[in-house]
């Protein structure tokens, strides 16, 4: 039997030991294995779990030699397609087909899956947009749905509204978690990780709308997912040390309070974000943060203590 025919038959053998289609990549290893340790290894380590073969499968000479000499990983299609789908997913979600597709990719697109490439491969200028846009979006329709409401209910309202904790919670019921491409770094980080993906992911996906589709488009996007937690107990209370400090700045020295990002540290799965606060151009506040906001949340807190003022009063 010559051997390219032995090839097939061995490829074949293998393809239907492992389940895969009959279009799946075979790769031949180069490395020969020579003891049963380091054929454990690197099966422990391959793409693929072999499957229990049954009794034929196992004395199969066509086994034995496919696995000292076959490696099996995903093709690069196979990536691909996985993209694709979390693009389609990312778009239902939007309920818009983008027509510049790289902009829905980078909008799902964490950080650590895009080292060493451009910014604009992941999330980050998405968000910086997003943000901007979103709370000129909310605060529009605050504005037209509580006509007998003060200034100060207002900006707690749509402090709350524009919140990590409300936006991952409203990302996380749409489905955006399932659509981030996260990196091997960022993978460890669990629950605190996920919370501000989320949050991120959001406002990224409201920049990308606003390019590809318009404003009305993206506004309609924002209502939808935001319109069911506008309730007016959001502006009984501050819920938040950003929410106190505009609130008493605002009423006290007619101003708003202005955050910037003093400096970044520490590795690229798990930064430290320091930020500071100014109130009329003075800065009243510092703080740190494994994120932006929570920095900045940091820096207002710091200012409020400093301010004389107090969480829940003065």
């Amino acid at each position: 039997m010559e051997r390219a025919e032995i090839t097939e038959k061995v490829i074949a053998c293998v393809k239907d030991s492992l389940g895969l289609a009959d279009d799946a990549e075979l790769t031949w290893a180069p490395t020969r294995l020579t003891s049963s340790r380091s054929w454990s290894r690197w099966r422990r380590s391959s793409a693929y779990r072999w499957r229990t073969p049954s009794t034929a499968a196992t004395s199969s000479p066509w086994i034995r030699s496919a696995r000292r000499s076959i490696s099996c990983r995903p093709s690069s299609r196979e990536r691909r397609l996985k993209m694709h789908q979390r693009v389609a997913a990312a778009e239902k979600i939007c309920g818009h087909k983008f027509k510049d597709r790289t902009l829905i990719t980078s909008a799902i697109t964490h950080p650590s899956a895009v080292e060493g490439q451009p910014v604009s491969a992941s999330y980050e200028r998405l968000e910086f947009l997003g943000d901007s846009i979103l709370g000129a979006m909310v605060a529009t329709d605050l504005f037209e749905a509580f006509p007998a409401m003060d200034e100060g209910g207002l900006t707690r309202m749509k402090i709350s509204l524009v919140s990590g904790k409300t936006l991952s919670e409203v990302a996380g019921e749409l489905g955006v978690g399932d659509v981030i491409v996260f990196g091997e770094s960022e993978k460890g980080t669990g629950a605190r990780g996920m919370h501000s993906a989320l949050e991120n992911v959001y406002e990224s996906i409201v920049g990308a709308l606003y390019l590809d589709a318009g404003y009305e488009a993206t506004h309609d996007f924002v209502r939808r997912t935001l319109s069911p937690y506008m309730s007016p107990k959001l502006a009984e209370r501050p819920i938040s040390p950003k929410s106190r400090l505009q609130e008493v700045t605002q009423r006290d020295m007619r101003c708003a309070p202005e955050y910037k990002l003093e400096g970044e540290e520490g590795p690229a799965h798990k930064p430290t974000f320091t930020s500071v606060v100014l109130v009329d151009g003075r800065r009243v506040g510092r703080g740190k943060g494994c994120s932006k906001k929570e920095s900045e949340s940091a820096a207002a807190l710091d200012a409020l203590e400093r301010m004389g003022y107090q969480q829940a009063g003065e």
